[in-house]
């Protein structure tokens, strides 16, 4: 499954991580999904855990994952619910 940014999901070991158009590991830590970043170059992703953050064009964290919902930053700035 691909989202229309081009990260492809892949599962191993029931673990999930994304990989890019150039078949590479995008995300440094396991994910349950990466939303669609809108041509932003931050994208809101739901960690393991549950809890929502942030990573970067990279697949780096950006805004460490400890938000219960993220919404995908537009001008800057992004919504967050904390709890």
């Amino acid at each position: 499954m691909t989202n229309k940014d081009g990260y492809f999901v892949c599962e191993k070991d029931e673990k999930r991580f994304y990989i890019n158009k150039e078949n590479e590991v995008f995300t440094k830590e396991l994910v349950q999904y990466i939303l669609s970043r809108n041509f932003h170059s931050i994208l809101p992703y739901k960690s393991i855990d549950g809890k929502m953050g942030y990573l970067d064009y990279k697949g780096n964290v950006f805004i460490e994952a400890k938000h219960t919902k993220t919404y995908p930053f537009y001008e800057g700035k992004a919504w967050v619910q904390k709890q």
